[in-house]
């Protein structure tokens, strides 16, 4: 009987480490890119006009999803723009870039990286 319940919290012990491990590799996978940037000229991304200070956020578990992975705050806090980005291989980047093309007399973004990702993040483009 002993050997049984010995047996049984053996079982035990090792289920809940193993469900931990699963646990704490989902958390690992569920990061959040943040970068704060300034922008001294008129950027436009989507619908919206940057110019100041910004907070970009990447969401991978909503990307993930399908979901708006992308959030943009302006330096109050406040929800500037959100969107789901397309993912696009990159070389390491050292520093947060922002790839802008020239459309319309005004700079647009098209893609963003964080600082040591190999991911940039494309702008969807609007229809």
């Amino acid at each position: 009987m002993k050997r049984y319940i010995f047996t049984a919290l053996i079982v035990l012990v090792l289920g809940t480490g193993i469900g931990l491990a699963q646990a704490q590799k989902k958390v690992e996978a569920g990061r959040l890119q943040k970068a704060k940037v300034e922008i001294t000229e008129p950027l436009k991304l989507m619908n919206v006009i940057l110019k100041g200070e910004y907070k970009f956020v990447h969401d991978e578990d909503k990307m993930a999803k399908g979901e708006a992975c992308t959030y943009v705050y302006d330096s109050a806090g406040k929800l500037v723009v959100s969107f789901h980005c397309e993912p696009v291989q990159r070389e390491k980047a050292n520093q947060f870039k922002i790839l802008v093309t020239s459309k319309a007399n005004i700079l647009e973004i098209e893609e963003f990286q964080f600082s040591g990702s190999t991911e940039g993040h494309r702008v969807p483009r609007a229809e």
